[in-house]
C-alpha cells in the first residue's frame, strides 16, 4: 500500500508533514500507556450527549422572548423576498439563521419553546463535533489513543455543560448556530489538512461559507486558519492550492449576499450603533475568561474561577511546548483559533465599544479544547511516570477523572444558574406586557421607547394604540422640543400612558420621554418590577402640552460653548430621604471635544453642604461629543435629601467641569469675562422628618458611633450623642476643619454646642445652637438629626496635642448638662503643627503691591523663564509662578487665589483657582503684617490658540464673590492685577 503524499508510515502510523522522529516516538509512546479499556467510551458520550440534550430543552421555553429574539421572530415572519429586504434595511446580521427560522417556524410554529428549539439543536450537535475534532487534533493519526480520546470526552463535557453555551442554545438567535458552523468548518480543513480526500476541501468550503451566512465574525475564524497555515506550511500542491481553491469557492457560493452586506455596511456606516470608544483589552479578555468559565462575570479571584484560570494556564503552555517548540500542528492549529479572533473582534470593537462575550461564542469550542487538552496533557504526564513507577497512570487516570467530574459539576452548578440565577433571567416583556392587558382602560395609550416593538408585538394583542418614541439612540442627542411636539401628538385624547422601556440607558439617554411625562403627569405606583424592563404609569391631565422648555428659566453661558436655559425641578419642598429630580436645559454654541461632569449641591447659609450629586451631564451613553450645536438637550441630576438633614432653607448650587481632572468651568459674561464657577440655582425648604422611621447610624453614615447621654440636672431635658464625623488628626495654625455630630432627642430644652480644646489651658473654639434655625425643643421625641460646626485653629495657637472636648449647655446658661462623671466629652485628640511666620520682606522678581480689600496685598511675584518682560511656552506645556502675599489684617475665612492666562480682552483661556499654598497655608493662618509665598502652577491646554496673553491675579470668598482689588488707590477692572511687564508669548 502506498502511503499518501507527505505522509509517513514510520512506526506502523501516519504523521504529519513535519513531525519529528520524536515526536513520532511520543505519539507511539502515549498508544502504549493508553486508558485501561474504552468499551465504554461510545456509552459515556452518548450519556454526554443526552445531558446535553436535556441542558438545553429543559426550561426551554420557561423564559419570556426578549428583544433580540423578537426581532428573530418578526424578521422570519414574511415571506421569503420582504424578509431579506427588512434584513437589509433594519439588520446587522446576515440572512442563514433568520431564512431558517422562517422555516422552521413554517413547521414547528412559534411558541418560545419552538422557535428556541433549532437553537437547542444546533447546542446539542456541537458536542459530538468538538469530542470529534478533539480527539483528531491530538491524535491526527487516525489510530485511538488515550490522550486524544481523554481530551475529546473532558472537551465533550465542557461544552454539554457550559452555562455560556447552554444560555444561547436557548436563545432564538443565530449565535450557537455560528459556533457550529465554524467548528465543522474547522474540523473539514482539519481533516482535509491530514489528507484524508478531496471531500474534505469541498466541505471545508461549504461549512465556511454557511458560517460566514450566519454571522459576519466567522471570517475571523477563517482569517486565524489562513494565519495557522502561513506559519507552518509551505507544500504548495498539497496545502495552498487546495485550500485557495476553497476560499474560491467559498466567496462564489457568498456572492449572492454580497449586495446584502454592502447594504447593511452603508446603514450602518450612516447610522453608527454606538458612539467612537475604546476599549481596554486586558478587562475584554478577564470578563469573557470568567463568563466562559463560570458563567457569569466575575471580579472576584474566587477558586473555581482561579482553578479555571491554572487549567487553562497549563493548556496553553501545552500549545506553546508542542505546538511552537515542537512543531505538533494540532497545538498551534488551537493555539491560533482563540487567540487571532480575540484580538480581531476587540481591534474591530476597539473604536466603538459596543461589545458584549457572545460576540466572541466563535472561539468557544476551541477555549473549551485547550482545557481538555490540559486534561490530557496530566494524563499524558502519567502515562511517562509509569514507566518509573508502576501506579502513576492509575492515579493519573484518577486524577484526571476527578478533574473532569470536578469541572462537569461546577458547569452543572452554573448552568442551574442559568435557569434561576439573576444573571442569566431574560428581560420579561412576556409579565410587563400581560400588566398592560389586564389593567388597562378605555383612553390608555402604549408608549415604547427606541427598537422595542419587536417583543411588544409578539406578545400584545390588545386593541389599545401604541408608539414608538426614539428619544435619540447613541450617536446623537436628543431634541427636547422634538420630543415635547411628539408626545403631544401620541397622547392627544388620551388620559393615561403607559410607558415601558428597555435599556432606557441607552434609549432614553437623559431621561427625556420619562421625565416629560412625570413633569407634566402623575405617576401610578405599579407596584412590581420586571427583570430587565421598566413599566411606568401616568395619569395625564385634560388637554395636557408638553413643552421643551424649563420651569425655571436662566441663562448661563461657559467658557468651553456650554450654556445652561434653565431646569426642572417639580417640588421645592422635601423630606430628609426624598429625592430632588432637576432637570437641566443644555446646549452648546460650538463642539464639545471633552466629557463635561456636573455637581449639585444643597448648601445652607453659612456655607455647609448637607447634600450633594453628580454624574455626567448628559449621562454615560451620550457624552457631549455627540451633541449637535444649538439643540437643547436635557439632562436629570436626581439630588437626595440625606436623613438627618435639619428642616430649613436650603441654596441648590451648580457646579460644571470637565472630566477627568475635574477643572471647573468658569460662567462667563457676553464679554467673556469669567464670573465664577458656582450658580445658585434658588432655595429649597427641606420640612421635618416623618416620625415613621427614625435613621440607623448606616443611613446617617455615622463614621465613629460614641453614644453618650447628656442630661440636665435641672430637668430641662436631656439630649444623646449619637456618633461624630471623622477627626484630622494633624492641622496647622490658623487652619479650620468640619465637624459632624448626630444627635437624637430625648427632652424639650434648647441646647447649645460647645467645641474646645483641653490642653494647656486652652478654652472654647466655638458655641453654636445644635441645628441652626431648628432649636432642639421643637424637635419630635426621638428625632435624629446632624448638625455641622467649623472649627477654626487660631493662628497664634502653641504647637502640640490637644483634646478636642464636647459640651452641651442651656440655651440661655453656662451650666453645661453632665455626660458621664464630667460636664464635658472627649472626641479625639488633634495635633497642632507650627507653621513659619515670615515677617520681613523678601526679595521678589517684580513687585506689585496691589490691595485685595482688607485681607491682604500682592507684594510681588518670581516667574522662572522671564527675560525682558517676556515669557515663552508652548501649548500642553505650563507656566510655574510664586506669589508673594503680605497680609493686612487677620481673617476668619478662607479666600481662594485665581490666576488666569487672559487674551487682550481679558478672556481667560487658562487658569488656577487654589486656596494659597495649595492649601497649606489658608488666609485663616496669616498673621498681620506676615509674608506669605503661594506657589503656582498653570497648565497651558492644547485647546489655547497661539499669541500674546497676560497673567491676571485676584482673589475671592467662599461666595465666589471677588475682593476689590487696588492699585494706586484706583480699584481695578475686573477686581484683578495684571503682573506688570509681564507679556507670556503661547507657541504651537
Amino acid at each position: 500500500m502506498t502511503a499518501r503524499p507527505g505522509l509517513t508510515t514510520e512506526l506502523g502510523q501516519s504523521s504529519l508533514p513535519g513531525d519529528s522522529l520524536a515526536t513520532q516516538r511520543e505519539r507511539s509512546s502515549l498508544q502504549r500507556n493508553s486508558l485501561p479499556s474504552f468499551r465504554w467510551l461510545g456509552v459515556l458520550l452518548g450519556v454526554v450527549a443526552a445531558l446535553a440534550f436535556a441542558a438545553r430543552v429543559y426550561r426551554l421555553g420557561a423564559q419570556s422572548i426578549w428583544l433580540d429574539e423578537g426581532l428573530s421572530i418578526l424578521f422570519a415572519r414574511p415571506d421569503l423576498g420582504q424578509l431579506l429586504s427588512k434584513l437589509i434595511t433594519d439588520d446587522i446580521h446576515p440572512p442563514l439563521y433568520i431564512v431558517t427560522l422562517h422555516y422552521w417556524m413554517l413547521m414547528a410554529g412559534d411558541s418560545e419553546f419552538a422557535v428556541r428549539f433549532l437553537s437547542a439543536s444546533f447546542g446539542v450537535l456541537l458536542v459530538p463535533l468538538v469530542y470529534r475534532l478533539a480527539k483528531d487534533l491530538v491524535s491526527p493519526t487516525g489510530r485511538v489513543l488515550a490522550e486524544a480520546e481523554l481530551a475529546g470526552l473532558a472537551a465533550a463535557i465542557l461544552v454539554a455543560l457550559s452555562p455560556f453555551l447552554v444560555y444561547y442554545s436557548q436563545e432564538a438567535r443565530n449565535y450557537i448556530a455560528v459556533a457550529f458552523w465554524v467548528t465543522l468548518a474547522s474540523w473539514s480543513l482539519w481533516r482535509a489538512l491530514l489528507g484524508r480526500g478531496r471531500r474534505w476541501w469541498w466541505l471545508y468550503a461549504v461549512t465556511s461559507a454557511l458560517a460566514l451566512y450566519t454571522h459576519y465574525y466567522a471570517g475571523f475564524v477563517l482569517l486565524a486558519q489562513a494565519l495557522y497555515l502561513s506559519l507552518g506550511w509551505r507544500d504548495w500542491r498539497r496545502v495552498w492550492r487546495p485550500f485557495l481553491l476553497a476560499v474560491a469557492g467559498m466567496c462564489i457560493l457568498y456572492l449572492p449576499w454580497l449586495a446584502g452586506l454592502l447594504g447593511q455596511a452603508t446603514n450602518l456606516w450612516l447610522h453608527p450603533d454606538y458612539w467612537p470608544g475604546t476599549l481596554d483589552l486586558w478587562a475584554v479578555a478577564a470578563r469573557t475568561f470568567s463568563v466562559f468559565a463560570l458563567g457569569v462575570p466575575s471580579a472576584v479571584a474566587s477558586p473555581a474561577l482561579l482553578g479555571f484560570a491554572a487549567l487553562f494556564a497549563l493548556g496553553l503552555v501545552v500549545l506553546v511546548w508542542k505546538g511552537a517548540l515542537r512543531s505538533q500542528r494540532g497545538e498551534l492549529f488551537l493555539a491560533v483559533s482563540v487567540l487571532v479572533p480575540l484580538l480581531a473582534v476587540y481591534g474591530v470593537s476597539y473604536g466603538y465599544p459596543k461589545f458584549a462575550e457572545r460576540y466572541l461564542i466563535i472561539i468557544t469550542p476551541a477555549f473549551y479544547l485547550v482545557l481538555a487538552r490540559a486534561l490530557a496533557s496530566l494524563y499524558s504526564v502519567g502515562g511517562w511516570l509509569a514507566k518509573r513507577w508502576s501506579a502513576a497512570s492509575t492515579l493519573a487516570t484518577l486524577l484526571s477523572a476527578l478533574l473532569i467530574l470536578a469541572i462537569g459539576g461546577y458547569s452543572a452548578a452554573g448552568t442551574w444558574q442559568v435557569y434561576y440565577g439573576p444573571e442569566w433571567a431574560k428581560d420579561d416583556y412576556r409579565a410587563a406586557i400581560h400588566t398592560i392587558e389586564a389593567s388597562a382602560q378605555p383612553g390608555d395609550v402604549i408608549l415604547l421607547t427606541r427598537n422595542m416593538y419587536q417583543s411588544f408585538l409578539y406578545y400584545y394583542h390588545g386593541s389599545l394604540p401604541w408608539f414608538g418614541l426614539d428619544a435619540a439612540g447613541p450617536g446623537a442627542a436628543p431634541n427636547v422640543a422634538l420630543v415635547a411636539k411628539r408626545l403631544n401628538e401620541m397622547v392627544k385624547g388620551h388620559t393615561r400612558v403607559w410607558h415601558l422601556l428597555w435599556q432606557e440607558e441607552v434609549t432614553d439617554a437623559t431621561q427625556t420621554v420619562g421625565g416629560l411625562l412625570g413633569k407634566y403627569g402623575r405617576q401610578v405606583p405599579l407596584g412590581t418590577e420586571y427583570t430587565g424592563v421598566r413599566l411606568n404609569l401616568y395619569e395625564l391631565p385634560p388637554d395636557v402640552v408638553f413643552a421643551g422648555t424649563p420651569e425655571q428659566a436662566l441663562r448661563a453661558d461657559y467658557e468651553n460653548g456650554l450654556r445652561l436655559w434653565g431646569y426642572d425641578l417639580k417640588t421645592g419642598e422635601l423630606r430628609p430621604g426624598e429625592v430632588a429630580d432637576l432637570a437641566f436645559y443644555w446646549d452648546t454654541t460650538r463642539p464639545l471635544g471633552e466629557d463635561i461632569g456636573l455637581s449639585v449641591a444643597l448648601r445652607d447659609s453659612r456655607g455647609f453642604v448637607w447634600g450633594s450629586a453628580g454624574q455626567r451631564i448628559s449621562g454615560h451613553y451620550l457624552p457631549p461629543a455627540r451633541w449637535s450645536t444649538n439643540r437643547t438637550v436635557r439632562g436629570m441630576c436626581p439630588t437626595a435629601i440625606p436623613p438627618g438633614t435639619p428642616p430649613g432653607n436650603y441654596t441648590l448650587e451648580l457646579n460644571v467641569h470637565l472630566t477627568p481632572g475635574l477643572r471647573e468651568l468658569s460662567r462667563v459674561e457676553a464679554n467673556g469675562q469669567p464670573v465664577g464657577t458656582r450658580l445658585d440655582l434658588g432655595q429649597i425648604t427641606v420640612l421635618p422628618a416623618s416620625g415613621d422611621h427614625a435613621p440607623t447610624l448606616t443611613e446617617l453614615a455615622v463614621a465613629v458611633p460614641q453614644e453618650a447621654r447628656f442630661a440636665s440636672p435641672a430637668g430641662g431635658g436631656d439630649l444623646s450623642l449619637l456618633g461624630h464625623s471623622l477627626l484630622p488628626g494633624q492641622l496647622a495654625q490658623g487652619q479650620s476643619f468640619d465637624l459632624s455630630l448626630y444627635w437624637q432627642r430625648d427632652g424639650g430644652a434648647d441646647f447649645d454646642v460647645a467645641l474646645g480644646l483641653a490642653g494647656d489651658g486652652r478654652g472654647m473654639l466655638l458655641r453654636e445652637p445644635l441645628a441652626l434655625g431648628y432649636p432642639t425643643s421643637a424637635w419630635a421625641p426621638g428625632e435624629r438629626l446632624r448638625g455641622q460646626y467649623r472649627l477654626l485653629l487660631p493662628a497664634n495657637l502653641p504647637a502640640g496635642e490637644y483634646e478636642l472636648t464636647l459640651s452641651v449647655l442651656p440655651k440661655d446658661g453656662d451650666l453645661p448638662l453632665s455626660v458621664g462623671d464630667g460636664s464635658s466629652l472627649v472626641l479625639g485628640s488633634l495635633i497642632v503643627t507650627e507653621l513659619p511666620h515670615l515677617l520681613s520682606a523678601p526679595v521678589v522678581a517684580g513687585k506689585v503691591e496691589a490691595q485685595f480689600g482688607e485681607v491682604a496685598s500682592l507684594y510681588g511675584f518670581d516667574l522662572p523663564g522671564l527675560k525682558d518682560g517676556g515669557l515663552t511656552v508652548k501649548t500642553g506645556g505650563r507656566i510655574d509662578l510664586n506669589l508673594v502675599w503680605q497680609s493686612r489684617a487677620a481673617t476668619a475665612t478662607n479666600y481662594t487665589v485665581f490666576v488666569h492666562l487672559a487674551d487682550a480682552e481679558g478672556r481667560p483661556w487658562a487658569q488656577q483657582d487654589a486656596p494659597p499654598g495649595q492649601g497649606e497655608r489658608p488666609t485663616t493662618g496669616w498673621l498681620a503684617g506676615e509674608f506669605v509665598s503661594d506657589a503656582r502652577q498653570i497648565a497651558v491646554g492644547g485647546d489655547v490658540p497661539p499669541g500674546r496673553y497676560r497673567l491676571l491675579v485676584g482673589m475671592y470668598g467662599p461666595d465666589d464673590h471677588r475682593l476689590p482689588a487696588v492699585l494706586n488707590g484706583e480699584r481695578l477692572a475686573g477686581d484683578s492685577v495684571a503682573l506688570p511687564g509681564v507679556v507670556v508669548e503661547v507657541n504651537p
